[in-house]
């Protein structure tokens, strides 16, 4: 299990509807930088 959480925000569910993840649709957001924090942790096992 890992310690990040994806919480879901109106950004993250518009993005879809866009046709974009929410990375390239709001990559300030709180969900893109939930996504990158888990990518770290992924990848470097924190």
């Amino acid at each position: 299990m890992f310690a990040s959480r994806i919480r879901k925000t109106v950004r993250f569910a518009e993005a879809p509807v866009k046709g974009m993840s929410v990375l390239k649709y709001d990559p300030h957001g709180v969900a893109a930088q939930a996504y990158r924090d888990l990518a770290q942790e992924v990848l470097h096992g924190r």
